[in-house]
C-alpha cells in the first residue's frame, strides 16, 4: 500500500485541526484510540505535531496526495472519522 496516516485533533482554542503523521495503518487499527482520553492523545502527539488546517484542506485528496496519505483521521471524543480517496469510515464505541 505505501504511503503515511495522517492524525489530527480539532483545537477549540484555535478552531483549527491540529495534525501529525504516522506508519501507513488501516482503519480498524485505530479503533484502540477509542479507549484513550484526549489528553492523552494531545500528550502523546505534542512532539510529532506537523501543523494545522482547516477540517476541508485535512480530509481534501490535494493534502492527501500532497503528504502521500493512505487514510487521514480525525479523532474526537468517543468518534473518529477516516478519509481516504473513495472512503469515509466513521468509528464510534458501541454503547452496551
Amino acid at each position: 500500500m505505501g504511503g503515511q496516516t495522517a492524525f489530527a485533533y480539532y483545537d477549540n482554542d484555535t478552531h483549527l485541526l491540529t495534525y501529525w503523521f504516522m506508519r501507513d495503518m488501516g482503519p480498524l487499527e485505530f479503533a484502540h484510540y477509542l479507549n484513550e482520553p484526549m489528553n492523552v492523545i494531545k500528550d502523546v502527539a505534542r512532539p510529532l505535531i506537523q501543523g494545522n488546517c482547516l477540517l476541508e484542506e485535512f480530509k481534501s485528496e490535494k493534502f492527501q496526495e500532497e503528504h502521500d496519505l493512505v487514510w487521514a483521521a480525525v479523532i474526537m471524543e468517543g468518534s473518529i472519522v477516516c478519509y481516504d480517496h473513495q472512503y469515509t469510515v466513521i468509528m464510534k464505541k458501541r454503547k452496551d
